[in-house]
């Protein structure tokens, strides 16, 4: 467990930076090898539907992004000022608020 506290701001990027770098590249890698596999088994019209896809998938995770980070924050400040109810109530409204938009998007 790290305690975001105390700890050194170097140290606590890197903890945190590696482990993001890794998602980031598994994603691209994903993705990559996603359109090759369907490059040579569908063909030109399989590439065409992933370019078409693909933003739309990329607007919804900026999206979802947007609103946890958004509502994570607002909760730690909460957090810190020691209303715990607040915080679990403006993480709620964010889950439900996510999950509306991208049930009207779906």
């Amino acid at each position: 467990m790290i305690d975001y506290s105390f700890a050194n701001i170097t140290n606590l990027f890197f903890k945190l930076f590696f482990p993001t770098l890794l998602g980031m590249f598994s994603v691209s890698a994903v993705t990559t090898i996603d359109g090759i596999f369907v490059g040579h088994g569908v063909g030109s019209h399989g590439i065409a539907a992933i370019n078409l896809c693909v933003p739309l998938i990329m607007l919804l995770t900026g999206f979802g992004l947007m609103v946890g980070v958004g509502g994570s924050v607002i909760a730690s400040i909460s957090l810190g000022k020691g209303k715990i109810i607040y915080a679990r109530g403006t993480m709620t409204q964010a889950l439900i608020f996510a999950v509306f938009i991208s049930s009207i998007v779906t």
